[in-house]
C-alpha cells in the first residue's frame, strides 16, 4: 500500500527521509508540549495576541489552546505527505514543502510557548 502513496524515490532519498523524521519529530515535540501543559480552567485564559501589544491577550476558554497541537499535526502530516506524492515530479519542490514547514513549526513551537506561559494554564 506504501509503494501506491509514495515513489521508490521518496525512500531512496535519505536526506528527504531525515528532513520529514525531524519534521515529524518537532511536531510530536510541539503536540506533547500543549498536551502536558494546558490544564483545565474555569476562568478564560489568553489564547491570542491583539493589535495592541504583547500585554494585551484575547480570552478564550481553556481547551482553545489545544487548536496549536491540532495545527502541527495536520500541517506536519499534510506536508511529510505533499512532499512524498512530489518526490517523483520534483525533488527541489519536495525539500521546499518539508523545510517550510520546519519554519511553521518552530513559529508554532514559540507561539505556543509564549501563550501557555502568557496564559498560566500550568498546573
Amino acid at each position: 500500500m506504501l509503494n501506491k502513496l509514495f515513489s521508490r524515490e521518496f525512500f531512496s532519498e535519505r536526506p528527504l527521509m531525515i528532513a520529514n523524521g525531524l519534521a515529524l519529530l518537532s511536531m510530536t515535540i510541539t503536540v506533547l508540549r500543549v498536551l502536558t501543559t494546558v490544564r483545565q480552567h474555569n476562568s478564560k485564559v489568553g489564547v491570542s495576541y491583539t493589535e495592541y501589544g504583547a500585554d494585551t491577550l484575547r480570552l478564550g476558554e481553556w481547551y482553545t489552546l489545544y487548536e496549536f497541537a491540532i495545527f502541527a499535526l495536520i500541517s506536519t502530516l499534510a506536508a511529510v505527505f505533499i512532499s512524498a506524492r512530489m518526490c517523483k515530479v520534483d525533488k527541489p519542490l519536495s525539500y521546499t514543502v518539508i523545510i517550510l514547514q520546519h519554519v511553521v513549526l518552530v513559529f508554532l513551537f514559540i507561539v505556543s510557548g509564549a501563550l501557555l506561559s502568557a496564559s498560566n494554564v500550568a498546573a
